[in-house]
């Protein structure tokens, strides 16, 4: 009586096969359905988008600072603005 442990060399070639018939398939459909290209140009829109929100902040930092009067200490500025202690 013969035991059977572990695979077959035959079993482990086929296995093989299909795994690699899968990745072929899969590497085909990502490139023919241009999945790089979309991620690129996502990619390419988010730093757009990103140097412009950056660029607004910059200016809204700029325009916030004209209006900087000092300490939140004082009990008045020189514009009249009065700032309470919390």
């Amino acid at each position: 009586m013969r035991k059977d442990k572990g695979i077959t060399l035959v079993a482990l070639i086929i296995t093989i096969i299909v795994l690699l018939i899968l990745a072929v398939v899969t590497i085909s459909a990502v490139n023919e359905g241009s999945l790089f290209l979309h991620a690129n140009n996502a990619a390419t829109a988010y730093s757009e988008k990103a140097s412009e929100e950056n660029a607004l902040i910059t200016d809204y930092s700029k325009e916030l600072s004209k209006y900087d009067v000092g300490s939140k200490d004082d009990e008045s500025s020189e514009h009249g603005l009065k700032y309470r202690r919390l």
